[in-house]
């Protein structure tokens, strides 16, 4: 269980980390005269496309741990990963406020 969660956690480092590379290189893109729009619009795909896999990688660590687990401990689960999802939703919205900031 530890190590599904730890694993969890630097998935969701690595995507968010990737996200904000992303957001960075629109920026260089915004930047650069004339401004290059299709690179803009490919980082738009990618960071939702790496906003639906820090998502799924949430459900995939649950489903993971939940088919190993007692009722008791399943409920418990589903107590913990709430607060994760709660968690990597706020930091998305913050991400995205600062986005809206920029």
């Amino acid at each position: 269980m530890r190590d599904n969660r730890v694993e969890l956690a630097q998935k969701l480092i690595k995507l968010t980390s990737e996200i904000r590379t992303v957001r960075f290189d629109s920026l260089n893109a915004v930047a650069t005269k004339p401004v290059n729009f299709e690179q803009l619009r490919k980082n738009a795909k990618s960071i939702s496309d790496l906003r639906l896999q820090r998502k799924t990688a949430v459900i995939d660590a649950f489903e993971k741990a939940s088919n190993v687990l007692d009722d008791k401990q399943k409920h418990q689960l589903h107590d913990y990963v709430a607060e994760l999802v709660d968690e990597a939703w706020e930091n998305e919205h913050e991400a995205e406020a600062d986005e809206a900031e920029e």
